[in-house]
C-alpha cells in the first residue's frame, strides 16, 4: 500500500551534485517498484534544456519542440473491443472533473504519488479518455516546476499511442509513442 500523503518524499529528485540528482520512490512507474515512469526523467530533461536554451538564447527565444525517446519492452495487454483511437475533443475543466486513481501501482509508492489525475472524459485505462495530470510534488527538491516541466511530466502517460496534452487555457503540446506490439508467444 502507498505510504500516507504526509509520509512521501517532498519531491521528485534531490540534487546530489551540480548536474547530478537522486530520484525519490515518486519517480517509480505503476507498473513495478525496480521500474522508474518515464515522465519523471522526461521532465528533468526538459528542465536541463530549457534552462540551456535561456542562457544561450537573445531576444526572448523558447523552447519550442521538445523530443524525448525513451524504449522498453513490457507485457501490456491491450484490452479487445476498443472502439478505435479517435482524437479527444478539449476537456472540460479540472476542478470540474472527478478525481481518480491508476488502477495499478498502488502497492509502493511511486509516479500515481507524484501526480493527481481527474478523468474529464471517459474512463482511467478504459478506452479513450481524457485525463488532466498536475504534479503533487515538486520535481527538483525546492524548486517550483516549470510549465514545460509539468506538461513534460504528463507526456508519457498518454497510453496507447497519441495524446494532446492541454492546460487549463486549451491546447499546449502533443505527446506521440511508438510502441513495438507483437504476439506473445
Amino acid at each position: 500500500m502507498t505510504a500516507p500523503r504526509a509520509m512521501l518524499p517532498a519531491c521528485a529528485y534531490v540534487a546530489s551534485g551540480e548536474r547530478s540528482w537522486r530520484s525519490s520512490e515518486l519517480t517509480r512507474g505503476p507498473w513495478h517498484p525496480d521500474h522508474q515512469h518515464a515522465g519523471p526523467p522526461i521532465a528533468l530533461a526538459a528542465r536541463q534544456i530549457e534552462r540551456a536554451a535561456a542562457v544561450l538564447s537573445s531576444g526572448g527565444k523558447e523552447v519550442a519542440r521538445f523530443t524525448a525517446l525513451a524504449q522498453r519492452e513490457a507485457d501490456l495487454a491491450i484490452p479487445e473491443g476498443l472502439p478505435g483511437h479517435p482524437l479527444p475533443q478539449a476537456p472540460r475543466p479540472p476542478d470540474a472533473s472527478p478525481p481518480a486513481k491508476f488502477p495499478f501501482g498502488q502497492t509502493f509508492t511511486g509516479y500515481p504519488d507524484l501526480v493527481e489525475c481527474r478523468v474529464a472524459e471517459g474512463a482511467f485505462f478504459r478506452g479513450p479518455s481524457a485525463i488532466w495530470f498536475r504534479l503533487r510534488s515538486p520535481l527538483i527538491e525546492g524548486e517550483a516546476p516549470s510549465p514545460i516541466e509539468r506538461v513534460a511530466v504528463a507526456a508519457d502517460s498518454g497510453g496507447i499511442a497519441e495524446a494532446r496534452i492541454y492546460d487549463a487555457t486549451g491546447l499546449v503540446g502533443r505527446s506521440t509513442q511508438s510502441l513495438a506490439v507483437r504476439r506473445r508467444e
